[in-house]
């Protein structure tokens, strides 16, 4: 015999909207795409920047802005030969990850200290 409830539930948002939501969770699941988003959110960066500044090679760097371009969270601006990279403000999500680093950071020192 199977278990069937007899409960009515709806999802409360479209499936559109909730595959938004899991692509920009998905965007900064990463470390290494998360660390890329803080250092665009202190300065615009270009693949070589970048590049330089991890160690990963270029094409690594270019996957993961790609990733985080097509997640909509970062924005792009070309001059001359290169392209230039920073963080799409509009997005709470960019506000929301710093925070918990932020806040994952102090209660990591707190529990050090202890």
């Amino acid at each position: 015999m199977t278990y069937a409830p007899n409960v009515s539930v709806s999802i409360p948002y479209d499936k559109e909207k909730l595959a938004r939501v899991a692509s920009l969770l998905h965007a900064v699941a990463d470390p290494q795409r998360l660390s890329i988003l803080a250092m665009l959110a202190e300065k615009e960066l270009c693949v070589t920047d970048l590049s330089s500044i991890t160690s990963d090679d270029l094409p690594t760097i270019s996957q993961r802005l790609k990733l985080l371009y097509e997640a909509g969270l970062v924005k792009r601006r070309r001059q001359g030969k290169h392209i230039f990279y920073s963080t799409v403000k509009k997005y709470y999500l960019t506000e929301a990850v710093f925070t918990l680093l932020d806040t994952s950071e102090n209660s990591q020192t707190s529990t050090d200290s202890e």
